[in-house]
């Protein structure tokens, strides 16, 4: 299992509990249902094109096309690293919607037993097992990421605020990368290579563009534990033609 920008103090907080296992079963229910889709979609896509940069996708658009999912176009997340840092990355859409990661966790499935105090910090370890994953998740949302003070990321559109939402998904199965060398050790162990049981739990923020261009921004700060690490997102919102609506179409990251 590994938490996506919270794992060394996830991994230091169930070290420091010592509890017995149980088996607990609930739906993950924070967020509005299609923000959920979306969330389910952008971790697909984080999960299978990992490439070790702190950003998944390294390409924008990688993996949709130019006009989105579902219309809307889901922008690249920020993946922890050792050394993390400021990032501009460059998008070019025909949807009038993006959806921007605020940060959060992507839990998957393990073999390794008991490990989670359920709810965080003081309660029975679980397992990240299927039938506790939405569990799990909702609980890193309303209790451990407050707990480690650690709030959603800052999220600008064009020097505007804007406001992210709690979101939580059901566990869906999704492809990761041999990048993501943890989850993909896990799947070996569990029998299906490059295929687990994962989750969102987090925040996002859904935001309407006009056509033209515009600056995204994401203070990544207090999740990474690196101060100024900020990820700028250049968006070339475009009018939609034939051209563009059957293809991906999207910039790099520098």
């Amino acid at each position: 299992m590994r938490i996506r920008g919270l794992a060394p103090v996830l991994t230091a907080a169930v070290l420091a509990t010592t509890r017995g296992g149980a088996l607990v079963q609930a739906d993950a229910a924070t967020g509005p249902t299609h923000v959920k889709q979306l969330a389910e979609a952008q971790t697909r896509l984080y999960a299978a094109y990992d490439a070790n940069t702190g950003v998944s996708p390294t390409h924008c658009g990688k993996g949709q096309r130019a006009s989105g999912f579902h219309g809307t176009f889901l922008l690249p997340v920020f993946v922890g690293t050792d050394t993390p840092e400021p990032k501009t990355i460059r998008c070019r859409t025909t949807a009038r919607k993006v959806l921007v990661d605020a940060g959060g966790s992507a839990i998957t499935e393990d073999a390794n037993g008991p490990s989670y105090p359920l709810p965080f910090p003081d309660g029975d370890l679980v397992a990240f097992t299927r039938p506790n994953l939405n569990a799990i998740c909702d609980d890193v949302v309303a209790n451990l990421m407050p707990s480690l003070g650690i709030p959603p990321a800052v999220v600008t559109v064009d020097g505007i605020a804007e406001e992210p939402v709690a979101v939580t998904t059901r566990w869906f199965i999704a492809r990761h990368s041999p990048t993501l060398e943890t989850q993909y050790a896990d799947s070996i162990a569990l029998g299906h290579p490059g295929r687990l049981a994962t989750a969102f739990c987090g925040y996002k923020a859904l935001v309407h563009l006009h056509p033209g261009r515009h600056v995204v921004t994401v203070d990544y700060s207090t999740i990474s534990g690196a101060p100024g690490t900020i990820y700028t997102y250049q968006v070339n919102v475009r009018r939609h033609d034939n051209r563009t609506s059957s293809r991906p179409d999207g910039e790099g990251v520098r």
